[in-house]
C-alpha cells in the first residue's frame, strides 16, 4: 500500500481544509494517508514549527491561510523543495471578490465568531440534550424537527449532528407497549420525520449494545421476528400521519442529517419561516374530479384513488365509478429495499406499498372527506426472484426490456381500501407474461416510439398498446396486468353498498 503524508494547515480550527481533504482522499483505494493537521497557524513562529514537520516527512500541502504574508512564506518553502502546495479557499475568495466588486477582509476564523448564529447552535445543542430519547416531550413546538423511530435507528447522533448545524431536534423512541406522547400529534407540532432501518441490521446493533452490559442475553429486543413487527408497525404509523420517512440502513449520520436539513428547508420555503408550522396544504390540490356516472349509489361514501396512475384512473372511470384521484408521495424504493432485505414476497411488498399510499391520503383527507373509502394500489414485477422498479430513464427502460427478453415474469397487483384510517379490504392477484426474444434494434425502436410512457410502468411497457408486440404468451387477469385487481374490487364495492349490485 502506498504511504503519503498530507499536511493540512489552517489559521482557524482546520475544519474546512480537513473536510475538503477527506472528501477527496476517500476516492482513492490502496493509499495510506498520514494526516498532519496544524490548526490556529496565525504567526510566523507557528508557521516555522509546521515547516519543520514538513521538512522531516515531505508531502502534499493543503492550506487555508487568509494572511497573504504567511501564505507566501509557505508557498516559497514548498516551491524550493518541489512540493505541491494548494490554497483550498483562495480561488473562491478571488472569484467572489470579483463577482461582488469588493475586496475580502482577510480575517482568519470569521466563520467561528461568537455571533448570533453561534449562539443559535449552542441553544440547539442544549435543546437536544434536554429532549433526547423522549425527554421533556411537552414542548415539542419549540423544535425545528422531531425524529421518531424504533430503538437504534440513530436518532440521538443525528439530533446532535443537526444541533451543530443550528437545528433544534428532538427525538422520540417507538417502544412496544408504550404510548407515544400526545404532544407528538398536537396541531402545533413541527416537522416530524420517521427513521427506519433494516431489521437484521437493527438486531446486529442491538446485540452488540447488549453484550457490552448484559453479555449474550437474548430477549424480544433482539428477536428478529419481534424487530420485524416493530419496524412494520413504525412504518404504518409514519404512513398514517403522512410523516416523511428516511431509511438509515445505508446512510451515514451526515447523509441522514443532510436529507433532514433538506426537508426542513423545503418546509420553510413552502410555508415561510415563522409561519404556522402546521399550515395544511389544501387537500384539493392535484385532485382530479371525474364526472359522476350512474353506477355509483346516491349517498355512498366518497371513493378516493390514492394513486397518480392514469391507467388505474381510466379503469375505474370506464367501470362507471365516481371517484377522486390524489397521488400519494411514498419513497417506494426505500420501502422495497427494506422489505426485500427482510425476505418479503412480491405479494407482501405490493400489499404494504398499497396500504402505505392509502394511509397517507386517508390522513390528509380525514377532515375533508369523513368516512371516505381510500383506495391504494401498487404493482411489483418479479423475474426469477429479482424485483424490477420503474425505470428512471430510457437507458434503464432498455435494460429492463433486455432482462425480460425471452423470459417469463410475474406481475403482482395489490389494492387496499381504508375507511377512517382502518383497513377494511385488501386483495393481491398475480399474472404471468412470457416475453419473446427481443433484439436491441427492436428495443430501441420501441422505446423511441413510446417515449416517456416507458417510464410509467415497472416493466417499461403497456400491454394495452404497443407493448403487446413484446410477448408470446400472457397468463392471468388482464386488469391485474394493468395494475389493479378490478373485478375483486368491484365485488367489494357492491357488497359495501358503494355501487349498484
Amino acid at each position: 500500500m502506498n504511504r503519503h503524508h498530507l499536511y493540512l494547515i489552517s489559521d482557524s480550527t482546520g475544519e474546512t481544509v480537513q473536510n475538503i481533504s477527506r472528501a477527496c482522499t476517500v476516492q482513492f483505494e490502496n493509499v495510506e494517508i498520514v494526516e498532519h493537521l496544524w490548526p490556529m497557524v496565525r504567526s510566523q513562529r507557528a508557521l516555522e514549527i509546521v515547516l519543520e514537520d514538513v521538512e522531516v516527512d515531505p508531502g502534499l500541502v493543503l492550506y487555508t491561510l487568509v494572511d497573504h504574508g504567511l501564505a507566501s512564506v509557505l508557498e516559497d518553502f514548498c516551491t524550493r523543495r518541489s512540493l505541491t502546495c494548494i490554497s483550498v479557499i483562495d480561488p473562491f475568495i478571488k472569484i467572489m471578490a470579483n463577482y461582488f466588486g469588493t475586496t475580502s477582509r482577510d480575517l482568519p476564523g470569521r466563520q467561528h465568531e461568537l455571533d448570533e448564529e453561534y449562539f443559535e447552535r449552542i441553544e440547539a445543542i442544549n435543546y437536544v440534550m434536554q429532549h433526547d430519547d423522549g425527554q421533556q416531550a411537552t414542548n415539542l413546538e419549540e423544535a425545528d424537527v422531531v425524529l421518531v423511530g424504533v430503538s437504534r435507528t440513530s436518532k440521538t447522533p443525528t439530533s446532535i449532528y443537526l444541533a451543530n448545524r443550528g437545528i433544534k431536534a428532538s427525538n422520540i423512541p417507538i417502544v412496544p407497549g408504550q404510548k407515544l406522547p400526545d404532544s407528538l400529534f398536537a396541531s402545533d407540532c413541527p416537522l416530524i420525520v420517521g427513521l427506519t432501518e433494516d431489521p437484521r441490521r437493527l438486531v446486529d446493533i442491538r446485540r452488540s449494545r447488549m453484550r457490552q452490559s448484559l453479555g449474550d442475553t437474548e430477549t424480544a429486543y433482539t428477536d428478529i421476528e419481534e424487530v420485524k413487527k416493530e419496524v412494520k408497525n413504525a412504518r404504518r404509523l409514519f404512513g398514517k400521519h403522512d410523516w416523511p420517512v428516511i431509511d438509515v440502513t445505508r446512510r451515514s449520520i451526515e447523509e441522514t442529517a443532510a436529507a433532514i436539513i433538506r426537508l426542513v428547508h423545503e418546509r420553510e420555503r413552502r410555508y415561510g419561516v415563522g409561519s404556522d408550522r402546521q399550515t395544511v396544504r389544501s387537500t384539493q390540490q392535484n385532485v382530479h374530479v371525474v364526472d359522476p356516472p350512474a353506477l355509483t349509489r346516491s349517498g355512498a361514501p366518497p371513493l378516493i384513488l390514492a394513486s397518480g396512475s392514469g391507467t388505474r384512473a381510466a379503469m375505474l372511470k370506464q367501470a362507471g365509478l365516481t371517484f377522486e384521484t390524489m397521488p400519494a408521495a411514498v419513497d417506494e424504493a426505500a420501502v422495497k429495499d427494506s422489505l426485500r432485505s427482510e425476505g418479503a414476497t412480491p405479494e407482501q411488498i405490493a400489499d404494504t406499498l398499497a396500504e402505505m399510499k392509502a394511509l397517507r391520503i386517508a390522513h390528509k383527507t380525514a377532515s375533508v372527506y369523513p368516512g371516505a373509502l381510500v383506495l391504494g394500489a401498487d404493482q411489483v414485477l418479479d423475474i426469477d426472484g429479482e424485483i424490477l422498479d420503474k425505470p428512471v430513464d430510457r437507458n434503464t427502460a432498455a435494460a429492463h426490456l433486455r432482462r425480460l427478453s425471452g423470459s417469463r415474469h410475474d406481475l403482482v397487483s395489490a389494492a387496499v381500501i381504508l375507511k377512517n384510517g382502518e383497513r377494511i379490504w385488501g386483495r393481491s392477484d398475480c399474472a404471468s407474461l412470457v416475453a419473446r426474444p427481443l433484439s436491441d434494434k427492436f428495443i430501441d425502436t420501441y422505446l423511441e416510439t413510446i417515449g416517456d410512457r416507458a417510464l410509467n410502468s415497472v416493466g417499461a411497457y403497456q400491454l394495452e398498446g404497443l407493448g403487446s408486440h413484446l410477448f408470446s404468451g400472457v397468463y392471468g387477469d388482464f386488469f391485474t396486468i394493468l395494475g389493479l385487481p378490478l373485478l375483486p374490487l368491484l365485488d367489494f364495492l357492491r357488497s359495501h353498498g358503494t355501487i349498484m349490485s
